[in-house]
Formats: C-alpha cells, sequence, structure tokens
C-alpha cells in the first residue's frame, strides 16, 4: 500500500466538497499529521472554521435524531410492518410477540423457510 505524497492528499481535500471536508474534520482521528495540517489548510482557504464546523456537527445529530426516531417508529405497532408480514401471520400456529420485534422477525424467517 502506497503512502499517498503532500501533493496528492491536498488534491483529493481539493476536490471534496464543504460537506465531505467538514465530516472529515468532525472524524480525523485516523489521519496523519500532516493530513490534518493539509485538512486545516483547505478548511480556512474555504473560510469554513470553528462556528461552521459546529454547525455541521447539529446538523448531522439533528440527522441521526431524525433516523432514530424513523427507525423506533416502524416497530411491530406500525401498519407498515404488518402489511408487509400479515402472508405470514395465517402460517404461525402460535401469535408473534408484539413486545419482541426481532423474536417476530426470526419467527417468521423460520415459518418462511419451512
Amino acid at each position: 500500500m502506497q503512502i499517498p505524497d503532500h501533493d496528492s492528499i491536498r488534491d483529493e481535500y481539493a476536490e471534496k466538497s464543504d460537506d465531505e471536508l467538514l465530516l472529515l474534520a468532525s472524524e480525523d482521528e485516523g489521519l496523519t499529521v500532516e493530513a490534518k495540517q493539509l485538512l486545516a489548510a483547505e478548511l480556512a482557504k474555504r473560510q469554513l472554521g470553528q462556528a461552521e464546523r459546529q454547525e455541521y456537527a447539529e446538523h448531522i445529530a439533528k440527522a441521526e435524531e431524525i433516523e432514530a426516531t424513523r427507525r423506533s417508529e416502524l416497530s411491530v405497532h406500525s401498519p407498515l410492518y404488518w402489511l408487509l408480514t400479515s402472508p405470514f401471520h395465517k402460517k404461525i400456529k402460535k401469535p408473534l410477540n408484539s413486545d419482541d420485534p426481532v423474536t417476530d422477525y426470526k419467527q417468521l424467517l423460520t415459518k418462511f423457510k419451512g
């Protein structure tokens, strides 16, 4: 594996969007010292300072919160769940345990395969 040189790292950062750079800056633990310096230089060149980094971090946190809410709402109590699994309900002799979606899912898979 070839280690990228100074110019190729700088060119790669120059090609990235502002969002990509802000994401990289928020997850910079794996970067070398040189890569961090080049990233800081590119951020400064684009005038993306600490305020923009904070705004981006808040935006990502809000998006993750929305996604977590969306996923939690798509549960066994969701009409979509029942619509997608309704053909299998008739084949199952014992009722689904609506409090445990993992068990329900495994039970549906077992019946579907069998």
